[in-house]
């Protein structure tokens, strides 16, 4: 099954690419700062959605990798699966 059959919505792969289109630090203070620029871009209940959709992927190590592979193609650099993971622990307790 691909990422897009498992997600069709496509939430988190939407986040890796305005987090690569706004630049900000691939910290867990830039995560934050996302979080407020989706927040505004998206509203509430897109990211309730995407909350719901990393829930899912924590669940699948092999999309973890697959969403690394995503954050690579959108040139975020050396971006590895415990990046991923903290970025995904700062989505789900905003």
């Amino acid at each position: 099954m691909t990422l897009k059959d498992k997600y069709p919505n496509e939430y988190f792969a939407h986040w890796i690419g305005m987090l690569a289109a706004t630049k900000c630090p691939l910290t867990e203070d830039g995560y934050e700062e996302q979080i407020d620029a989706y927040l505004e871009f998206e509203g509430e209940e897109e990211f309730d959605a995407l909350q719901a959709e990393v829930k899912q992927v924590l669940e699948d190590e092999d999309d973890l990798e697959d969403f690394v592979h995503i954050a690579q193609y959108f040139k975020l650099k050396n971006f590895t699966v415990e990046e991923m993971k903290t970025m995904i622990e700062v989505i789900l307790r905003a």
